[in-house]
């Protein structure tokens, strides 16, 4: 499951490539098939493929592989993998790293604390704050959850919590 929409999907890929992949371009190999394969260089917990999924979907490359977020691997084991056109494959590429990493980082950190959490009392709950940058919202959520953790306050409009901020109007 997915927690961005098609429209943050085109968002994070125009952030990057904006136009075309001049590279590509410039050397010919546009049209060129090839194959993408994002792996780990350590054990981690999963997060994040849905999206890169729908980056592939979005940029004509067939998912052939992929572990769902909030798996365990280890390291070496292939995340996602797909086939399309080279420049596809490159539009893909730096975006779909850098929800992988991040996401995947997040959600090890949280799996690791959960779990210590858990082998001194296995009924505690790690709740995590809204505390992030902005625009990574979605993507931290899904990270903290994919490790076993809950938010605490989404924002807001979700519920009351008086600070010495409010208090001193």
């Amino acid at each position: 499951m997915s927690f961005i929409s098609s429209n943050e999907i085109d968002q994070l890929i125009n952030e990057d490539v904006p136009y075309i992949d001049l590279t590509s371009w410039v050397l010919g190999v546009r049209e060129q098939p090839g194959k993408i394969a994002y792996f780990t260089r350590e054990d981690a917990v999963v997060c994040g493929t849905e999206e890169v999924s729908l980056i592939f979907e979005r940029l004509h490359i067939k998912t052939e592989s992929m572990v769902s977020s909030g798996q365990k691997v280890s390291a070496g084991e292939e995340l996602i993998t797909g086939t399309g056109r080279a420049e596809d494959l490159h539009k893909a590429w730096k975006v779909g790293q850098n929800i992988l990493d991040n996401c995947s980082g997040i959600a090890t950190k949280t799996r690791k604390m959960v779990d210590m959490a858990k082998s001194v009392s296995p009924n505690t709950a790690i709740l995590t704050t809204r505390k992030g940058f902005p625009g990574t919202k979605a993507l931290a959520i899904k990270s903290i959850m994919s490790g076993g953790a809950m938010p605490h306050r989404l924002g807001l409009s979700e519920t009351i919590l008086i600070f010495k901020q409010h208090l001193n109007f």
